[in-house]
């Protein structure tokens, strides 16, 4: 969208024809509630069920904190010679120039990769589940090639469409899990292997990678401020979708956990300890595992797109240059497409278990999008215009880059002591 297309007024900050807080509310909480809340209920195995409770509270006060500096980031660049901040590789631009956009660009794409990586190895989980023949790694290598002809949708209008059945599917996902862990509770009770709080420090740490992957709202942020009638109310819309997200996700994790207790530590997910592998299915088990497949199918696609077009793109301004044929041009964005979903699907082989996945993603690529970034562009866009601030903010920026660095490192490095 254009500046002239949004009709954005400076002057009093309102947009005609954006959206209302309200939807943009909506827009944020949908973009974090997906695959990850599967993960979430595994984290009390090592955290405890109040220990997780208060790591998810925490975890929220730090996404909502740094989502809310981004909102102030974006609106000092608002109106000034770096024009409007459309996607976060803008964002990066607009406070350290080309360099900046490129690796601000590299992480965002690498996360949506992994995330891809993870719903191919979900598809190849649950359908390894329903079916109970061949193993993961060959339903992944069939899930790839499947995937293979959504990659080739280029059109909006249908990616659009799939979007609003993936935001509905996963509602009903939300729902049966819910219903799964209650009716369990109420057969079998809450077990006596239940733990309250973590044993160990650093695990209850490591835990945390999984809280910001739950939480990758951040990728869309700038975003949806361009798109508000008035970004000004983008504040009240980010603590709406927190606010949900926490209620939502406490609940899941709080009830995944004392339903199916230290089971949960031999599970990928909460979706293994409803449908565990080589056992008859239960009707939960059925409803689960093909809301999960509409679900997954869905988000792949959404998901995928970015990239995609980041990648095609590319090839469109080295087919001008170099005067291509259209032909040419359609033989390369298919093959880029082709390739980049193999490659997903290579991930998900290598990696063949999604909460290690999940913990790399949530420390390498969700920390950095969620809290590094946020404080590194508004640091560097209040130097530039010679705004002091204050010591207190100073001094949060610090714990907060402290406490992010730890997560960091002991979620990469207990993900990847599950190799």
């Amino acid at each position: 969208m254009s500046r002239d297309a949004s009709c954005r007024n400076v002057d009093d900050g309102v947009v005609l024809g954006g959206i209302g807080w309200m939807k943009a509310a909506c827009t944020l909480a949908m973009t974090a509630v997906g695959v990850g809340i599967l993960a979430l209920p595994g984290t009390a195995v090592q955290a405890g069920w109040l220990g997780s409770v208060i790591g998810l509270f925490i975890a929220s006060l730090i996404i909502f904190y740094n989502n809310h500096l981004l909102w102030r980031t974006l609106s000092l660049v608002r109106g000034n010679e770096s024009g409007d901040v459309k996607c976060y590789e803008d964002a990066g631009g607009s406070a350290f120039g080309v360099g900046g956009s490129v690796y601000f660009g590299v992480i965002l794409h690498t996360a949506l990769i992994l995330v891809c990586s993870v719903m191919i190895l979900l598809l190849a989980a649950t359908t390894e589940t329903l079916t109970q023949v061949l193993s993961r790694r060959i339903w992944t290598a069939i899930w790839t090639a499947i995937s293979i002809s959504l990659a080739l949708i280029r059109d909006m209008k249908h990616v659009g469409s799939i979007a609003a059945v993936g935001a509905m599917s996963a509602s009903v996902m939300v729902i049966v899990i819910i219903a799964a862990c209650i009716s369990k509770l109420a057969t079998d009770g809450v077990s006596n292997e239940v733990m309250v709080m973590p044993q160990k420090g650093l695990k209850f740490i490591s835990v945390f990678a999984t809280y910001f992957f739950a939480y990758g709202l951040s990728t869309v942020t700038p975003t949806v401020y361009h798109g508000m009638a008035n970004p000004s109310d983008f504040p009240k819309a980010l603590s709406t979708a927190i606010f949900f997200c926490l209620c939502l996700y406490t609940s899941t994790l709080e009830l995944g956990y004392l339903a199916y207790s230290q089971s949960l530590a031999s599970a990928d997910t909460v979706l293994a300890a409803i449908s565990p592998p080589n056992q008859p299915l239960t009707i939960f088990g059925w409803l689960i595992n093909i809301i999960v497949i509409v679900v997954v199918l869905s988000h792949i696609l959404v998901l995928f797109t970015p990239t995609a077009k980041r990648v095609d793109m590319t090839w469109s301004a080295i087919s001008e240059r170099r005067r291509w044929s259209t032909f040419q041009l359609r033989v390369c964005l298919m093959a880029s497409r082709t390739l980049l979903i193999i490659l997903e699907g290579c991930i998900a082989i290598a990696v063949p278990k999604v909460d290690v996945l999940v913990g790399l993603i949530g420390a390498f690529c969700v920390t950095q999008l969620s809290v590094f970034f946020p404080i590194a562009c508004y640091v560097k866009l209040k130097r530039r215009r010679k705004i002091s601030i204050p010591l207190w903010e100073t001094l949060l920026f610090m714990l907060l880059v402290a406490v992010a660095s730890l997560v960091m490192v002991m979620g990469i490095y207990g993900a990847s002591l599950q190799f």
